[in-house]
């Protein structure tokens, strides 16, 4: 499977797995409803069921929201991100979607 870092109407650039891993952790790190998740190593199939089960819904669209950044296509167990949703995130949950949305990127 290729990897590509991409940004809104812009080129993208090919990256490894692992590049994409390293990434996408550091993304879910800005997010403290993530603190206790399970990010590393990365698995997307890991934080997708342990998103799964009952869990705060900050946490739940943090993890969401990072699924969606690394495949936006997958039709993931804890369900869609909803960006209209994001108004639940307060403090360091909301700054950190909020920095990502001032110049977004895709996996």
């Amino acid at each position: 499977m290729a990897f590509y870092l991409r940004r809104a109407q812009q080129c993208q650039v090919s990256i490894t797995r692992e590049e994409a891993a390293a990434i996408i952790v550091c993304l879910a790190r800005t997010f403290p409803a993530l603190a206790r998740a399970p990010l590393d190593p990365w698995s997307s199939s890991v934080l997708d069921a342990w998103a799964a089960q009952p869990r705060l819904v900050e946490q739940r669209l943090a993890a969401q929201f990072v699924l969606s950044i690394w495949n936006q296509d997958q039709p993931w167990r804890c369900g869609r991100f909803n960006p209209e949703l994001a108004h639940v995130w307060n403090g360091a949950n909301g700054r950190a979607f909020a920095e990502w949305a001032r110049c977004p990127w895709w996996l």
